[in-house]
């Protein structure tokens, strides 16, 4: 595929994402019910998840590693499970109230992945030194999860 057609295409793939947003959040402006409501919110998130990949992208090139296709995809399954998937159902069952999290669980599970796919053999320190402070992190997201399902 061309340059010139690779660009048309993210660019006719981009406005159709944006246009379905900006139809659904019309229904939701008009309409005013809640099923609009959760999904502009879903839809919305799923948006963001190209744009956050796409900034993984560029910080595992830079750091000239070889792993960065599966650090990429385990990166963009972390996201898509909590943001999607997790925060979706979080929101469909409080009725449409908005959780703000102290931190998410996909933010220290992604951080993890960035550092330990890095392939240079003398940033030991530096892994377990990741280690060290993503799983607490990473235990302390998950209980904060937990704990917005229960109230």
């Amino acid at each position: 595929m061309t340059e010139q057609k690779r660009r048309i295409l993210m660019t006719a793939l981009i406005a159709g994402a944006y246009a379905i947003l900006l139809l659904l959040g019309i229904l939701y402006a008009v309409t005013e019910k809640f099923v609009f409501s959760a999904s502009f919110r879903i839809y919305f998130r799923m948006l963001y998840i190209p744009l956050i990949l796409y900034w993984f992208t560029k910080g595992l090139k830079n750091r000239k590693s070889r792993l960065y296709k599966r650090a990429l995809w385990l990166c963009g399954i972390a996201l898509f499970a909590d943001w999607i998937v997790v925060d979706g159902i979080r929101y469909i069952l409080s009725g449409g109230v908005s959780t703000v999290l102290f931190l998410p669980a996909c933010a220290p599970l992604c951080a993890m992945v960035v550092v330990l796919c890095d392939e240079k053999k003398d940033n030991r320190i530096e892994k377990n030194t990741a280690l060290w402070i993503c799983i607490p992190l990473l235990i302390l997201s998950i209980y904060f999860e937990i704990i917005s399902f229960i109230r």
